[in-house]
């Protein structure tokens, strides 16, 4: 965690996404040593998102696909984390908006998008659901 908060605090690019490298790194450790942290996996696809905003678009593309599947291995260990449900509906919503970038076939374009108002339903079910509704 140490290393993604100085990643956000450095001004070079190069520097940044060397710490941001850095960090996804310490996360591989940290769950080998404890692999149902729920909390480890969202934040490795928080820094995972942050390191595909660095990157050129091929690059981009497969740190924001390793980060929704960070954010889907943490909802499988807790399916009422609401945060990581919205973070991984974000998430769809960039790879969407970068294969259209790429021409992609629209199919697997609405694909995304379908997938990312799926998840973002989710998360109002799990908001209705911890309050009771």
């Amino acid at each position: 965690m140490a290393l993604s908060f100085m990643a956000k605090k450095t001004d070079g690019k190069r520097e940044r996404l060397r710490l941001l490298k850095l960090s996804s790194l310490k996360f591989e450790s940290a769950l080998r040593a404890l692999p149902d942290s729920f909390m480890t996996l969202y934040q490795w696809g928080c820094v995972l998102v942050e390191e595909s905003n660095m990157n050129v678009a091929a690059k981009a593309q497969q740190s924001l696909e390793r980060a929704c599947e960070k954010f889907r291995e943490a909802m499988m260990i807790n399916p009422k984390f609401q945060e990581c449900q919205l973070r991984l509906g974000d998430a769809l919503i960039q790879l969407a908006k970068m294969k259209t970038t790429t021409d992609v076939k629209s199919r697997a374009i609405k694909k995304l998008y379908k997938q990312a108002s799926e998840e973002l339903r989710k998360s109002l079910d799990i908001t209705a659901d911890f309050r009771g509704f």
